[in-house]
């Protein structure tokens, strides 16, 4: 029998709803989850672990700390120095975050060296649920997640399979003068009408899908063909600094995506957009201009983006410096506008953040270029 995990990334391990809601979603509809594969960095309760682990088995993988993975490298022929840069952050005591990629290839290798022949990862705040509108009513249907991504992921010549999310959006509702000239400094132009002319809510449709290629993959609604190792790339992601804070670059699926592409690999949007309780308080209609924490996440999804951009950039052969540019211009003239529509100063760093990290932009080329021959290596070995 072919076997399947689940991949979880977080600061803090612990045993959520929406975890337990997938296991119990692959036991109702007659998926063996072979284990759940854990990578975090702060600290877990083991409490919820141990509740976890009456339905599985559970794999943790503290990072810097995953003795057990380390020793399967080694058993491979792998020194520290090859692996370092894929699965090891050695600035996390120092800066207290952990980049997104290095949690995933984490999970990747320990998946690979153990078997799994599919691999899902989700994040701990989205659901086995369809969010849809029935006669004027929002409703959540459950899905048969698993199924739904097998039934494509098994495809000859398929890698991947992703899709995005129902519920509210990541940019929450806004209008001010400057909002369009702000969402095309931050590469986020897409966005406009919605978070302008409606809630910034996304429904889906239980009955009809449209099925199609894409490059566009989501880390937390996402299966990989981990037995097809050969043809996988690794995540990558990194962190930087600006005004005195350590921040997340976004975007650690986007390169995946675009690097399966490259490959000759498919991609399948699998049109399956499970439910995100963005916020936390869903339904409650998010309000950015008075509730803190919504105006927290949209600040460092902002810094996470213009983390991303540069390299992103770089990544599909676009002029950088003429994006740059053009970007910079766009936050001088928006974030001051941005900050005053928040009363939050903080926005009036992002045209700094947008210089920062193109100025960054040859470190990351060169430690991108580090994590690939680190997981070519990895792959040659086994």
């Amino acid at each position: 029998m072919e076997s399947i995990a689940l991949g979880i990334i977080a600061k803090y391990a612990d045993c959520t709803t929406g975890i337990q809601a997938f296991i119990q979603n692959a036991q109702k509809y007659g998926h063996s989850l072979d284990r759940i594969i854990f990578a975090y960095s702060h600290g877990l309760n083991k409490q919820g672990i141990e509740k976890l682990r009456s339905y599985t088995q559970v794999d943790l993988l503290p990072i810097n700390h995953g003795e057990m993975l380390y020793k399967k490298l080694k058993e491979r022929g792998m020194s520290q120095e090859e692996y370092r840069s894929l699965i090891i952050y050695e600035e996390l005591d120092r800066k207290c975050l952990v980049p997104y990629g290095i949690y995933r290839n984490n999970v990747l290798l320990w998946a690979i060296l153990s078997g799994v022949d599919y691999l899902f990862f989700i994040d701990t705040d989205v659901y086995p649920q369809l969010l849809v509108e029935e006669d004027g009513n929002l409703v959540k249907r459950e899905v048969d997640f698993f199924g739904r991504h097998l039934s494509y992921l098994k495809d000859k010549g398929t890698l991947c399979t992703t899709s995005d999310y129902s519920g509210y959006y990541i940019i929450p509702p806004m209008n001010f003068q400057g909002i369009k000239i702000l969402l095309e400094g931050l590469q986020k132009e897409e966005a406009y009408p919605m978070i302008t002319e409606g809630q910034c809510l996304v429904t889906t449709q239980s009955d009809q899908v449209h099925i199609h290629p894409t490059n566009k993959i989501l880390g937390g609604n996402l299966g990989i063909k981990t037995k097809e190792y050969q043809n996988l790339v690794p995540f990558f992601s990194d962190s930087y600094e600006v005004d005195g804070r350590y921040v997340l670059s976004r975007g650690e699926d986007t390169l995946l995506g675009l690097s399966f592409e490259e490959g000759g690999h498919r991609c399948v949007d699998i049109d399956t957009k499970i439910f995100h309780d963005t916020f936390g308080n869903f339904p409650k209609m998010p309000n950015i201009r008075e509730e803190a924490s919504i105006k927290d996440r949209f600040y460092f999804a902002c810094l996470g983006w213009i983390g991303r951009n540069h390299f992103l950039n770089y990544i599909l052969g676009r002029d950088v410096k003429a994006y740059y540019e053009y970007q910079r211009e766009k936050l001088v003239e928006s974030s001051k506008k941005l900050s005053s529509y928040l009363m939050d100063s903080r926005f009036e760093v992002l045209p700094l953040a947008n210089d920062i990290t193109y100025e960054r932009l040859p470190k990351v080329i060169e430690e991108y270029e580090k994590t690939l021959l680190g997981f070519q290596k990895f792959i040659h070995r086994l």
